[in-house]
């Protein structure tokens, strides 16, 4: 399409593509029971058995419908490129 696709179809297909790799929900499962000091290694956990980025596990754990705390947000939130959206 020479590059013009609507950013709102483009934002769908990307948010599919992520919830193939990696569903939200087990990522949130995965990091619901993380503390700070567990949540690194969850996180690689995570990286390692879906072969994705630190930044999708971040993105993913934070749009399930599972509460993670604070201090786990805080450090997910240091994964992403645009901290300000998180």
């Amino acid at each position: 399409m020479g590059g013009r696709l609507n950013p709102t179809v483009e934002a769908r297909a990307r948010a599919f593509a992520a919830e193939v790799l990696l569903p939200r929900q087990d990522a949130g499962e995965e990091l619901a029971t993380a503390d700070a000091q567990s949540v690194a290694r969850a996180v690689r956990s995570l990286t390692s058995r879906y072969r994705v980025s630190k930044e999708l596990v971040a993105w993913q754990a934070r749009n399930s419908s599972i509460p993670l705390d604070d201090e786990v947000r805080d450090y997910l939130r240091g994964l992403v490129v645009t901290p300000s959206r998180f």
